[in-house]
């Protein structure tokens, strides 16, 4: 495999670590969010 391809992986990799952590952290704000309304 090429240095080029593997660059290209790497970045594809990191996106779609940045995209994982982006919707964890949605999907937390949400919960918090839920148990608030539960506590009221």
């Amino acid at each position: 495999m090429d240095q080029e391809a593997r660059g290209k992986l790497e970045r594809q990799r990191i996106k779609d670590e940045a995209k994982a952590e982006e919707a964890r952290r949605g999907l937390l704000e949400l919960q918090v969010e839920l148990a608030a309304m539960e506590s009221t």
